[in-house]
């Protein structure tokens, strides 16, 4: 129970590092990296019952982390374009 306490703090430390890829979008496509950061997202938890030990729980929690930072950061700059993404900001 000690150690899964840690798990929302590896999801945490995952959403900090993809919201501070906002600076990607200088370079790359900002569609290009909603798609993937919604892909990542799906992906790193539809996997999450298939986690059998804890350290890969919190690589997990950390990508799905990371994903839901990204997609934050890109609902944010489309925020005035497609109010369909404040969907994810209502939960």
């Amino acid at each position: 129970l000690k150690a899964a306490s840690n798990l929302l703090t590896a999801n945490i430390f995952g959403f900090l590092i993809g919201t501070l890829s906002g600076m990607l979008y200088r370079w790359f496509n900002r569609q290009l990296i909603f798609s993937l950061s919604i892909i990542l997202l799906a992906v790193s938890n539809g996997l999450l019952p298939f986690y059998g030990r804890i350290e890969v729980a919190f690589v997990g929690y950390a990508v799905s982390g990371l994903g839901m930072g990204v997609l934050r950061s890109t609902a944010n700059m489309f925020r005035m374009c497609c109010p369909f993404t404040e969907i994810k900001h209502s939960n």
